[in-house]
């Protein structure tokens, strides 16, 4: 289906603020895609919401922000070789930056694997950087 707009779309994913326990957004980021002509689409923080993001169309564009760590057990192969003791030790010593977030994971995976597929810009930012790499 073709579409017909004037306007560029750029999704970006409604993050978790565990600060305040609200969903929230920075206002920075949406104000920069404003300022440069572009529309932001809010991608709702929402249980099932990966399963229609072939229904969010046009995207032109995806923007994903920081936020928890990715769930260690997606880099399989990056964690096989530490031992359990040491995966505790690194948790242990790091243990603010251990947070994980699995709904988070589920729709910014499929989110940028959709950007792989379908040849969608992307623009990772500290955690939105990291998301592709399970993917490869």
């Amino acid at each position: 289906m073709l579409y017909s707009c004037s306007h560029i779309f750029i999704y970006i994913f409604q993050r978790f603020n565990f600060v305040g326990f609200c969903f929230s957004l920075g206002e920075y980021h949406l104000d920069l895609i404003v300022e440069n002509g572009a529309v932001p689409v809010i991608v709702p923080r929402v249980a099932g919401v990966h399963k229609l993001l072939e229904s969010f169309k046009p995207i032109h564009g995806v923007l994903l922000c920081e936020g928890e760590d990715i769930d260690p057990s997606l880099y399989e192969s990056e964690i096989s070789s530490l031992s359990p003791q040491e995966l505790d030790e690194i948790r242990k010593t790091h243990a603010s930056d251990t947070a994980i977030d699995k709904e988070k994971d589920s729709i910014e995976f499929a989110l940028a694997k959709l950007c792989l597929e379908q040849n969608i810009p992307y623009l990772g930012i500290c955690r939105g950087s990291q998301v592709k790499y399970p993917l490869r």
